[in-house]
């Protein structure tokens, strides 16, 4: 069982409440002045944490899709269970309904959100001195889903100082897609803001779009241990015999964005793994399966081993 520590502000973060789910699963809700207002966040904790003792851990940050929030790793995605045995730290934050992972360019007003200022620069720092944590790149990695695949290529490619690792589950991961860029300019209407208020007006800010899409900044992930995963959005218990079109739309997206990124990442000789998983859709029955399956190669990427964790590590 680990011992739950209590969390208190940090880096620009502000801690406003905190509970206990299990006895490894934290949530918090926290404050900063890169967000509009409180923001939620779950913790999972290694079995046997000790936030007294001089064992440090490994980080992983996993993000949320578009349409979901920062509860759906371990309320649909059965991370608790299947990172029982292992010593991770898994941080699952709030990245907003259709936040995309980045600060908003806001007509050049520069306004929270502040995503990646959120994420990136205090987040991080908040984590590392607040818990027991591996305060070195070699000891981080993150990945996410579908909208939180896009954002964690984009964030390790971007900062590649700061992560050894970066996996995406059917994610976004070339916004060159019209479909995805329409879904991206109008995502901002969640929040109570005109279309396009996350990118530049797509006819004039090539150069803010291709800044922020993991395609384009495949040449960051140089160097990572990176994995990419997909379906083709044609789930078998959904098929008649004979029958291929597609009918998970976003899935059948995703896997064309996911196939010219293994392509570019090909062509540039960069190392990496591509998962393709066919008849499957753009659901959380994907994402388990996809997760289970890359944790131990994950783990390896981070020195990570079941009941032992180095406390040498950030150095």
């Amino acid at each position: 069982m680990a011992t739950l520590p209590t969390l208190g502000d940090a880096g620009g973060i502000s801690v406003l409440d905190q509970r206990a789910l299990s006895d490894r699963l934290i949530e918090l809700h926290v404050a900063s002045n890169a967000l509009v207002g409180p923001e939620g966040m779950r913790i999972l904790l290694p079995a046997g944490y000790d936030p007294e003792g001089s064992i440090t851990y490994p980080v992983l940050y996993l993000l949320h899709g578009g349409l979901g929030g920062y509860r759906d790793w371990t309320d649909a995605g059965g991370i608790e269970a299947t990172t029982a045995d292992t010593d991770l730290i898994v941080v699952m934050p709030s990245g907003g309904t259709g936040g995309w992972y980045r600060d908003w360019h806001d007509f050049g007003r520069g306004r929270a959100p502040r995503w990646e200022t959120f994420h990136t620069s205090q987040l991080i720092g908040w984590v590392d001195d607040r818990l027991a944590s591996r305060a070195h790149r070699s000891g981080r990695a993150i990945a996410g889903q579908s909208m939180g695949g896009f954002g964690a290529l984009g964030y390790a490619a971007r900062h590649p100082d700061l992560f050894c690792a970066a996996v995406s589950f059917s994610g976004a991961v070339n916004t060159r897609y019209p479909l995805v860029r329409s879904l991206i300019c109008v995502s901002s209407v969640a929040h109570r803001r005109p279309p396009f208020a996350i990118n530049r007006l797509p006819i004039v800010g090539t150069d803010d779009w291709a800044a922020h899409n993991p395609w384009d900044l495949a040449e960051g992930l140089r160097g990572l241990h990176v994995a990419i995963t997909t379906g083709n959005g044609r789930p078998t218990q959904w098929r008649r015999p004979g029958d291929t079109r597609p009918k998970d739309l976003q899935e059948h997206q995703v896997r064309a964005m996911t196939l010219s990124l293994h392509q570019r990442l090909d062509r540039l000789g960069i190392a990496h793994t591509f998962r393709d998983y066919g008849n499957i859709g753009h659901t959380f029955d994907n994402w388990r399966r996809a997760f289970a399956d890359e944790l131990p190669d994950l783990r390896a990427a981070l020195g990570a081993t079941v009941g032992q964790a180095a406390s040498d590590a950030n150095t």
